[in-house]
């Protein structure tokens, strides 16, 4: 489940668990969420939300890269090489 399901089956606008959270905050802009979401990056062992974020930043590319003339590759078309391929 991806944070667009998480949000589509929020009945409430508060946000109940880290990806709605950073959904609110960081794409609705809600002032509440994004002090929330400020607080939890402050506090030690915060890896949770860290790993949250790497997934919503990952998966805001991945749709960036669905838009018509977008530079961006999709995740699951990457290949990894070695960089003397790309270099010559």
């Amino acid at each position: 489940m991806n944070f667009k399901d998480l949000i589509e089956h929020s009945e409430r606008k508060e946000p109940n668990n880290s990806m709605v959270l950073i959904e609110n905050a960081l794409k609705l802009g809600d002032q509440l969420s994004l002090k929330r979401l400020e607080s939890l990056m402050n506090t030690k062992n915060n890896s949770l939300i860290q790993r949250c974020l790497i997934d919503y930043q990952n998966q805001s590319y991945d749709q960036y890269s669905e838009i018509e003339d977008s530079t961006f590759m999709h995740s699951k078309d990457y290949v990894p090489m070695k960089c003397w391929f790309l270099c010559g």
